[in-house]
Parts: C-alpha cells; sequence; structure tokens
C-alpha cells in the first residue's frame, strides 16, 4: 500500500502581469488597451503550461474575455522580451521580468483598462514530515521580502 501525498502552500509573494510591447508598436503611445483588444490579439507567450501564461489566460476568461491562440510561444522569459523590443508583438509577462526594460525604454508596459493581472506566489511543500530549519528560514525571508 502506498502513502498519500499532501502537500501544504503558504503564499510568499504577489506579483503583477503586465502586457509590454516594443516602443514603436501602435499601443505605446496609448499606454492604454481594453481587455477584448487584448483578448483578440495573438500575443507573444511561453509555451502551453507555463505559469504565467495560465494565469493570464485564466483571468482573461474569468472577466469573459477569453485569449485567441497565441502569434509565437517560445520556451523563455527572455527570448519573449527580445521578440517583443523587436517589434513581434505584445506579451503579458511578470513585471519582475521586465521591470528594467521598461526603466531603459527597450518595453513599454500597456495598461489593460478593465483588469489588473495580479497573481499569488506560492511555496508548496510536503505536510506529512516537517520543514528543516533552512528552509524555514528562507521561506520566512520570502514572505518579508514580498
Amino acid at each position: 500500500m502506498s502513502a498519500r501525498l499532501t502537500f501544504d502552500a503558504v503564499t510568499v509573494a504577489r506579483d503583477e502581469l503586465v502586457v509590454v510591447v516594443a516602443p514603436h508598436h501602435e499601443w505605446a503611445a496609448r499606454r492604454t488597451v481594453g481587455l477584448s483588444r487584448l483578448a483578440g490579439t495573438p500575443l507573444v507567450t511561453r509555451e502551453r503550461g507555463s505559469g504565467t501564461r495560465l494565469n493570464a489566460e485564466r483571468m482573461m476568461t474569468d472577466a469573459g474575455h477569453p485569449p485567441v491562440p497565441p502569434l509565437v510561444e517560445l520556451p523563455t522569459t527572455a527570448a519573449i522580451r527580445t521578440a517583443v523590443e523587436s517589434g513581434a508583438g505584445a506579451a503579458i509577462l511578470s513585471i519582475l521580468a521586465v521591470r528594467d526594460d521598461i526603466t531603459a525604454g527597450r518595453l513599454v508596459q500597456v495598461r489593460v483598462r478593465e483588469l489588473r493581472f495580479i497573481r499569488e506566489l506560492r511555496a508548496v511543500f510536503s505536510s506529512v514530515s516537517p520543514l528543516a530549519p533552512e528552509l524555514q528560514t528562507l521561506l520566512g525571508v520570502a514572505r518579508r521580502g514580498a
């Protein structure tokens, strides 16, 4: 008989997903876009199953605007940033991943009028045995840093 695995999850931070485009993209001058327009636009995305993509698609669908299929699927956030910067299209990425690009003017953040993309970042661990002291410390640091 196999033991049943059980897990606990603790929110350690919140992250905002933002829409970014190249400075010469048509949305850059307006700095805002409607949710229906965003959902109807093929985006540069991560591969199917990526947490960022799943969160964004779920939030748009829950708001009544399921997204169209992506323009292109890329394997890394860096590849998406490069593609967007070169003018391939718009993307939804973590503000943590693009803040420096926005500050430097390589990318422009475009606000979505009807929706903010906020997600929780969680630590998941086995509830069968207690966390090692080092992991408890790391979890505490992560929660305070958020």
